[in-house]
């Protein structure tokens, strides 16, 4: 909840923006700018690596999340974000973009139930996944398809 705060008083602060329509997770926004994205999760993570336009960053305040991997197209824009559960015992992993876990496609079974969704808005495709269980996921993800890059 206090990253959340951060994040969205932050993007705020510094006007940043990606596609207003487009969804986020972690305070990032898909087509958010890779300098925007640096912006936001310096200030609540610290930056680890980055391997053929992927980052990884060790999230430092937040409860809920131990890792944060943003994907960059070649224009430098977000093209995916994933985020990783803590392993401590932290508080349960949201996964906003999944919206109602009820409404998606489910695969396997519980621990390891993968919950997906698909949409399209504004003539842009979209992809949440979730893996665990409502409530305790240890995974979500967000990702804009079609962004030209192989493999989407």
């Amino acid at each position: 909840m206090k990253l959340a705060i951060l994040l969205l008083a932050t993007t705020s602060f510094f006007g940043l923006s990606g596609d207003h329509d487009a969804p986020s997770l972690a305070g990032i926004r898909l087509e958010m700018s890779k300098d925007q994205v640096h912006k936001i999760l310096s200030r609540v993570a610290t930056y680890k690596s980055a391997d053929e336009n992927q980052e990884v960053w060790s999230v430092t305040h937040d409860a809920s999340m131990s890792f944060v991997f943003v994907g960059f197209a070649p224009d430098n824009r977000v093209r995916y974000i994933t985020t990783l559960a803590r392993t401590d015992g932290g508080s349960p992993l949201k996964c906003a973009p999944l919206n109602n876990p009820k409404d998606s496609k489910v695969t396997g079974t519980p621990p390891d139930t993968v919950y997906t969704r698909s949409w399209t808005e504004h003539e842009e495709s979209y992809v949440a996944i979730a893996h665990g269980t409502p409530g305790h996921f240890t995974l979500c993800a967000v990702k804009k398809v079609g962004s030209g890059v192989e493999n989407d």
